[in-house]
């Protein structure tokens, strides 16, 4: 919330306007003792947003001139599952096309050689062919000329991205790849694609770098890192940078966290603008050069219905916020996805757009005090830490990729944490998790690894729930009136585990010895005051404290306690 400072702070204004120590005052009420400081965000790059803001704090992260030269509108970029059968990569196609998809990305797990013999009916300079972090995107390069040349495509007609991620395949390969590959890639590639001014060959991948655990100012760094290497090299090998910039895009990940999505985008664009401006390059279209994507990170192979909310709070962040290119992946994207998820995709676009009307408009959040201080922030941390992997070699160089491994643990580490201890919350998992699940579904694993990578946060959970769905343990827990917070608690805890605990109240230490005979639980929690009880017989008993609110307690730690407690008794028995 804004407000506006005064000197006569404390008192109404002669025309009513609200003055910040009328603000605070009234906050501070509502808090019953609580200070308004209290209501501050912190968010995972550790850059702080006050919960009130005045306009002296204003500083307008953009241009009005920059803020302009926003997208209007964007290409809708969609990803296709991986085929070796013609018909049903044709199909695939097709159905894109026809849904309004413009831009067709192939994933690394996509044979190129099958590609060409894919296009019946399909008209090549109507599609913008890219690729994904290809292994091996000199075949790629090959499949796409004899597309073009099939078809007689005019040069200038002709569209593509090759995706080559050299970050990436570092990520998925660390021993094998350098610098010294990304030249090799420049020596094999820019003169293929010479004589094709719209085919780009590389990709700053945020998506590789946000599934390793990075944060949002990481994730900026390390493609500014990355894009820096690039520049060198094509430098090196006799290309200016204005050439070199022509052939890179910049790739954002985006979760379901709305405004600090908006600020990236804006973050993202403000810093490629000066990253120019110090190459002495005025580079029109800095959006069109952004690709975002939504995040695989936050999906969950379980609730596939609460990924299609998280996606569509990515998708409404890159639109207010410029982003040139966009990709919706599909809900049901870590099992593979189907035809009606790729379908429901390709519409989130169509909404936005047709029916919001958000491609009308450069740049919507423009202006706003909160977001133009989220992006300078970011943009300003992002900035240091760029700097800060460069003054180690940048991200080819063994400090520097040591220096985001740190980055990542560190980051994946503090967002599990915040998970397990209640703090932040997993839709469908840990809050209102889903019920009746006999079977958990399996991932989509290729040659990229598990979709969605191996820090998503909603993967140990989902891992805990399927070891827990082979031993079916009994829980009780006995309600003693004492803590009913934690009561609550436990039953929503045990729930994301897929364990229906059974609460019963006794009311005497008798009827309560009764109750666990009848019950024989392999579980039981004890709500306080009833030490006396006899649970001699019971394999797992817990405090229910443990469960309450803020008790810093790793309740995901607790849980795979139990887990390996009831699993070795039975298998002993």
């Amino acid at each position: 919330m804004t407000v506006e400072r005064n000197p006569s702070w404390g008192k109404s204004s002669s025309n009513g306007a609200a003055h910040y120590d009328d603000w605070k005052m009234l906050a501070e009420k509502t808090l019953k003792g609580g200070t308004i400081s209290s209501l501050d965000y912190t968010n995972e790059d550790g850059i702080t947003h006050p919960a009130l803001m005045t306009s002296a704090e204003h500083h307008l992260a953009m241009s009005d001139g920059l803020a302009a030269r926003g997208a209007r509108g964007w290409v809708i970029a969609q990803y296709l599952e991986p085929k070796d059968d013609v018909a049903a990569l044709n199909a695939m196609l097709l159905d894109e096309l026809e849904g309004g998809t413009e831009r067709v990305i192939f994933t690394i797990d996509q044979q190129p050689e099958v590609i060409p013999s894919a296009m019946t009916g399909i008209m090549a300079e109507a599609v913008f062919f890219s690729f994904d972090a290809p292994e091996r995107p000199v075949d790629c390069v090959k499949a796409l000329m004899r597309i073009w040349g099939e078809q007689k495509t005019p040069s200038n007609l002709a569209r593509g991205h090759l995706g080559v991620d050299a970050v990436a395949a570092q990520l998925l390969h660390p021993p094998n790849v350098d610098v010294a590959n990304l030249r090799q890639k420049i020596d094999d590639l820019m003169p293929m694609v010479a004589d094709w001014p719209k085919l780009g060959v590389f990709t700053l991948g945020g998506g590789a770098l946000h599934r390793f655990g990075l944060t949002s100012a990481e994730e900026i760094a390390a493609n500014l890192s990355h894009m820096t290497a690039i520049l060198r090299q094509m430098e090196d090998a006799g290309y200016p940078p204005r050439t070199a910039i022509r052939r890179v895009e910049f790739q954002l990940a985006m979760d379901a966290d709305l405004y600090g999505n908006i600020a990236k985008s804006r973050a993202a664009r403000l810093l490629l603008d000066r990253y120019y401006a110090v190459l002495g390059l005025d580079v029109d279209g800095i959006a069109k050069q952004i690709h975002g994507v939504t995040s695989d990170r936050m999906l969950s192979r379980l609730d596939l219905d609460s990924n299609m909310l998280r996606s569509g709070t990515a998708m409404l962040a890159m639109a207010l916020s410029g982003v040139g290119v966009m990709t919706c992946l599909p809900h049901d994207w870590l099992l593979g996805s189907s035809r009606i998820s790729r379908r429901i995709a390709r519409n989130s676009h169509h909404i936005l757009a047709d029916e919001a009307h958000l491609n009308h408009v450069a740049d919507p959040a423009h202006g706003s005090y909160f977001i133009d201080a989220a992006t300078t922030k970011l943009a300003a941390q992002s900035w240091r830490l760029f700097q800060k992997l460069e003054a180690c070699g940048g991200v080819f160089s063994p400090s520097g990729m040591a220096m985001l491994d740190d980055w990542a643990d560190a980051a994946a580490a503090k967002r599990q944490t915040l998970i397990n201890q209640g703090h932040d919350a997993l839709l469908g998992l840990t809050i209102h998790p889903m019920r009746d699940v006999e079977v958990m579904p399996k991932s989509w694993q290729g040659v990229g690894g598990v979709r969605g990578g191996g820090v998503r946060p909603a993967k140990p959970w989902e891992d805990l729930r399927e070891s827990f769905t082979q031993i079916l343990p009994r829980c009780l827990i006995l309600d003693m009136k004492v803590n009913q917070t934690a009561i609550l608690s436990a039953i929503s805890w045990f729930a994301a585990v897929g364990i229906d605990a059974i609460v019963m109240t006794p009311k005497t230490l008798e009827e309560a010895k009764d109750v666990i005979a009848s019950a024989r639980p392999d579980i039981m929690v004890l709500n306080g005051g009833d030490s006396d009880i006899d649970t001699s017989a019971v394999k797992v008993v817990i405090d229910a404290g443990q469960f309450t609110p803020n008790s810093a307690v790793d309740i995901q730690a607790l849980m795979r306690q139990i887990y390996k407690a009831i699993s070795s008794q039975k298998m002993e028995g």
